[in-house]
């Protein structure tokens, strides 16, 4: 018989756990487990203001889920939280150890890339792109899901949040109208 020793967790430490666990729920996207939208606005602020105090680079890429409504549609939300789950899995497998995934809304997703050019941003993103193209996800039959992704990048050049945001969005929408699964990097 094995006998467990009860141990006495003081209330003050329970209050720390709670609170680091409730602040963890308030950053992390719940499906995807990246970090949120929420999250998203107070790093880029900050990405910002550390690349233009010491004069460095960075980077935001928007990437967006091709024809997800359609992909709803046929196969149904179930398997549009799991193609949502593996998207966010296979980016964040494929970003630098310092970039950032944030899953922005819907079926979109940010990464900001400090200390990344444009170039370096357009090499990590292709990486992305590329292997969310080549992954295999299966439908509740067995049958392969064919889920592309279309990718804005744009480079801060001091700029406001709103500012770069806008020109990777604008990136992004150049990629979808340009026949999507590619990546476009926002011409500044």
């Amino acid at each position: 018989i094995y006998l467990a020793k009860v141990v006495r967790v003081e209330p003050s430490l329970q209050a720390a756990f709670a609170h680091r666990d409730a602040e963890r729920m308030a950053y992390i996207d719940g499906l995807t487990q990246v970090a949120n939208r929420r999250r998203f606005d107070l790093d880029l602020s900050d990405a910002l203001r550390n690349a233009q105090a010491g004069a460095r680079a960075v980077s935001l890429a928007m990437v967006d889920i091709d024809h997800f409504k359609r992909l709803n549609d046929t196969y149904g939300h179930q398997t549009g939280d799991a193609v949502l789950r593996e998207v966010a899995a296979t980016i964040k497998a494929n970003v630098r150890g310092d970039d950032v995934v944030y899953r922005y809304g819907g079926e979109e997703f940010a990464v900001l890339l400090p200390d990344a050019d444009a170039a370096q941003a357009a090499d990590v993103v292709e990486r992305v792109r590329a292997a969310v193209q080549t992954q295999r996800i299966l439908d509740d039959r067995g049958e392969v899901i064919e889920v592309t992704v279309s990718v804005g990048v744009a480079r801060s050049l001091a700029d406001e949040p709103r500012d770069l945001l806008a020109a990777a969005d604008g990136a992004l929408y150049e990629a979808k109208d340009g026949g999507r699964n590619r990546v476009v990097i926002a011409e500044r």
